[in-house]
């Protein structure tokens, strides 16, 4: 009974067509990936600290020589988060807004604008820690 109820909200929540779920499980996956390999290195399983390694490459850099290198932070900041409360509330937030968005927007519109939004804030930061 418990299998097929979990199927089944995996199912519903998926196979809806919005893009949040697969937004929220971007977010939260990158999360606990960032978070095992700093596990695995304070277990010394790995000698490098790729934590830090991985942080540094998907955030944004406010020098804009370094933000050359690395253009795809553009894309991959709106998904980084390294607390635990920021990721939680954060994807309770693009939950409810997400649907908010439904009654105005359609699933499209809304994604582009989750995308667009992101990008422009990060140009927008980009610009003003040049100046």
């Amino acid at each position: 009974m418990r299998e097929n109820s979990f199927k089944n909200f995996i199912r519903t929540t998926f196979g809806s067509g919005s893009p949040i779920p697969f937004i929220i499980s971007g977010n939260v996956a990158l999360f606990i990936l960032i978070y095992l390999f700093d596990i695995l290195f304070e277990l010394k399983i790995i000698p490098t600290p790729l934590f830090q390694w991985t942080v540094d490459q998907l955030s944004l850099p406010t020098n804009f020589q370094a933000f050359i290198q690395q253009p795809w932070s553009l894309l991959t900041y709106n998904f980084l988060y390294t607390g635990l409360f920021n990721v939680a509330f954060d994807c309770l937030w693009l939950y409810r807004l997400g649907h908010i968005f439904f009654n105005f927007l359609n699933k499209r519109q809304s994604l582009f604008i989750y995308i667009f939004s992101g990008l422009l804030a990060r140009l927008i930061s980009l610009l003003f820690s040049h100046l």
